[in-house]
């Protein structure tokens, strides 16, 4: 907090039962900060069954939204942090905003699913509620200040960008159960990191799949009797839906040009009609559909798994995408462009083969 807030937050004055504790800002990042806002409430000691909201700051909370969530916290001991819907409030151009609605449905219809489980697979850092017992324990938050995860190549990895993700493996690892409202939703203010459409969503995607790549090869490794069959084998898809969806295009471009050129215009249509149902469905929940959907929907399953393709090579690299913290990687490792190739080459070459076969 500048010197600037804090006359603001004075000048406001009695806020009644609301108590403010003002923390200056170090310039370390926003894991620094967290971190220290942590300790300092465990320093304060809440009592028993306090509840604690972690969220961005360009997050808009509408009224009652504490009222339709800390309820469950009270209800169910087992159930240790939860999650809302996100609405995207965008500022740039049309397309761009429509990117951000059709994520948003998709995060959407993702976490509803995972939610039936009693797990998540991210507590999203724009509007999260723990139990302060978990929010306030050491372990957590040193996870939120000095996290990193081992790569079999790389070695240890901190984790730089991602707190939402460190927060979620904490909890995971510990065993409590996570919630996703649905019903229940926050505005965010969103704004594209760069100039044109596909600079802007290619960085936010390597911010987006970079924190799921560190995160799940270690969540993985807990085992499907820890954290539950269903969540786990949704972890193994982020592996293995890279390639599935690469495998559409490449198969069909293959045939194409080995078999039959009409196969790429009977693939068009497939695409077309496959992608405009997936956003119907969407629509279905939202009750709105836009033209840009279908495309965008293919424009995030290919250039999405393309991304993830790199990043599962590249854990290491990592950055924020309006901040200067985190950028680039400690050292460059010839080894993670030499298998990210090879294992692109290895699906052109299966789908040269099975095209002439």
């Amino acid at each position: 907090m500048d010197q600037p807030d804090i006359e603001v937050l004075e000048a406001l004055g009695d806020l009644g039962n609301v108590r403010v504790i003002p923390l200056m800002q170090s310039n370390k990042g926003k894991r620094d900060a967290m971190e220290r806002a942590l300790t300092l409430l465990a320093w304060d000691n809440p009592p028993p069954g306090a509840v604690l909201a972690l969220m961005d700051g360009d997050t808009v909370v509408p009224q009652g939204t504490f009222d339709r969530t800390v309820p469950f916290l009270v209800a169910d001991p087992e159930l240790g942090a939860l999650t809302t819907d996100n609405v995207p409030l965008v500022a740039g151009s049309a397309i761009v905003r429509e990117w951000y609605r059709l994520r948003m449905r998709t995060r959407h219809e993702l976490m509803s699913s995972l939610s039936l489980s009693g797990r998540v697979l991210v507590l999203t850092g724009r509007f999260s509620l723990f139990r302060a017992e978990i929010a306030l324990a050491p372990g957590f938050i040193a996870a939120v200040g000095r996290d990193s995860s081992y790569h079999w190549r790389l070695g240890r990895i901190g984790m730089l960008t991602g707190d939402d993700k460190s927060t979620w493996f904490w909890t995971l690892r510990s065993g409590w159960k996570m919630l996703y409202v649905p019903d229940v939703a926050v505005c965010c203010l969103e704004k594209a990191p760069r100039q044109g459409f596909y600079d802007s969503t290619i960085a936010l995607m390597l911010r987006y799949f970079g924190n799921m790549t560190r995160n799940n090869a270690r969540a993985v490794r807990l085992g499907p009797q820890r954290i539950g069959y269903f969540t786990w084998l949704a972890l193994i898809d982020q592996r293995v839906s890279p390639w599935t969806s690469l495998w559409g295009p490449a198969s069909a471009i293959a045939l194409g040009l080995f078999y039959d050129a009409r196969v790429l215009p009977v693939y068009v249509c497939w695409v077309l009609l496959t992608r405009t149902a997936q956003c119907a469905i969407y629509g279905v929940f939202r009750l709105t559909f836009h033209p840009l959907f279908p495309l965008l929907q293919f424009y995030n399953q290919i250039v999405g798994a393309a991304v993830k393709v790199i990043v599962f090579s590249n854990p290491d690299k990592q950055s924020w995408t309006r901040q200067s913290t985190g950028n680039g990687a400690a050292a460059y490792h010839a080894s993670s462009a030499v298998l990210m190739w090879l294992s692109l080459l290895l699906l052109a070459t299966t789908a040269v083969v099975v095209s002439i076969l």
